[in-house]
């Protein structure tokens, strides 16, 4: 992204710090902001990280939506918001912007980010699609895969650092994914414990695991 805007950046070098918002801290392009700041910073209007005690109102940024949100979900790193309103419409925002990123309809139970960020898991009544957020080769805003599985409403998902696998738990057993082609690599009828599903996969894990464990990615 820096390098793409190189030519920007060195017409108005101020725009290294917005850049840098949506880098990571160890990043060149944080540690250039940085140093611009600490040349230039007096001469600037900056954003300070506060927290609710020091700031007068807590309000920080407004998403505009077309409906009430009935689910709202934060990537790990913070870095992408996805929002679900009442007239069926999921939302991916840029936290730091405030931009929107990607629309698409659907009716999500549950929705949970992949580490990398390249696609958001969407979980539904019929099944689990991956939509894709312009990243590792994911086109954004289409869903990339679609693993069609019943799925209630106390549904749970785990997706590992790896990336690669996607654990299900829904109607009593676990249901294990690959993200890339949304084949089932293992399914699972699990040990009920006063009318609870529960398996030894973190964050799953049961008070009494289950004799014969499942296998990690």
């Amino acid at each position: 992204m820096v390098r793409s805007n190189a030519s920007i950046i060195q017409k108005y070098p101020q725009l290294i710090c917005q850049q840098a918002l949506n880098e990571p801290d160890s990043s060149s392009c944080s540690s250039y902001a940085k140093d611009y700041l600490t040349v230039h910073g007096k001469n600037m209007f900056t954003w300070l990280d506060l927290s609710k005690e020091q700031c007068q109102g807590a309000e920080i940024m407004t998403l505009t939506h077309t409906a009430p949100v009935a689910l709202c979900r934060f990537s790990k790193n913070c870095k992408y918001l996805a929002t679900f309103c009442q007239d069926n419409t999921i939302r991916v925002w840029r936290v730091a912007s405030g931009a929107l990123e990607v629309t698409v309809e659907g009716e999500p139970i549950k929705m949970e980010f992949s580490g990398h960020c390249y696609w958001l898991a969407v979980l539904e009544k019929t099944g689990v699609k991956l939509l894709g957020l312009g990243q590792g080769g994911c086109a954004k805003g289409k869903f990339v895969v679609n693993i069609p599985l019943e799925i209630d409403n106390q549904v749970t998902v785990f997706i590992p650092k790896t990336n690669r696998h996607i654990y299900i738990v829904t109607f009593g057993r676990l249901y294990v994914y690959g993200t890339q082609d949304g084949k089932l690599i293992q399914r699972k009828e699990l040990k009920v414990l006063n009318g609870l599903p529960f398996h030894p996969i973190p964050p799953f894990q049961s008070l009494t695991p289950i004799s014969t464990p499942i296998a990690h990615p």
